[in-house]
């Protein structure tokens, strides 16, 4: 029996969300890759004693560490960007159907910011383990010792291992949610 209308518009509406989670998973990766130097240094700035200019510090850590040294905690980022758009897209639409009236034009203030903030809660609970790994990675020491950390994989072990269980992973969310909530509305 062939498909009815309705499994056509699933589909069409399926493959519309898929190009717009993609080609928006690009465009954050792509933006957070070029600024991902900045990122890095000021990370540096805010936990290390660095040399007084920007420029002085990536030049600093080019000298010691090498160029892609600018992109630690980069990876983390990008890989983060996919789940966390997909996330908050599927839980801005879930809230909008439980909060929005039939006709979501005549939705209030209120409602679309609840749905919002639904969406952002949602995305960082599922996705805030990759911020804990990328700060890590972004700030291990510059021409110091060691790396702490060899990779994402590595980082979310020896948290776990070290800190507590998966509850490592979530050192810091409470406020991190906290501020996501007026960050969020639609």
């Amino acid at each position: 029996m062939a498909g009815t209308g309705h499994d056509a518009v699933s589909h069409t509406a399926l493959s519309n969300t898929l190009r717009s989670l993609l080609a928006g998973g690009i465009a954050g990766s792509l933006a957070k890759t070029t600024v991902a130097p900045l990122e890095r240094v000021k990370i540096l700035f805010q936990v290390h004693n660095l040399p007084v200019s920007m420029m002085q510090s990536i030049r600093h850590i080019v000298k010691h560490e090498g160029v892609p040294a600018l992109f630690k905690g980069n990876t983390a980022v990008c890989v983060r960007i996919f789940p966390y758009s997909g996330i908050q897209y599927v839980a801005y639409d879930y809230c909008k159907a439980r909060f929005f009236p039939p006709d979501a034009r005549n939705a209030t203030a209120i409602q679309r910011l609840s749905a919002g903030a639904c969406a952002g809660v949602s995305a960082v609970a599922c996705t805030y383990p990759l911020d804990v790994v990328r700060v890590r990675l972004a700030c291990q020491s510059v021409g110091g010792a060691h790396p702490q950390y060899k990779g994402i994989v590595h980082c979310l072990f020896k948290i776990s291992r070290d800190e507590g269980g998966v509850s490592g992973w979530y050192r810091g969310v409470v406020p991190t949610l906290i501020g996501i909530v007026p960050c969020e509305p639609a």
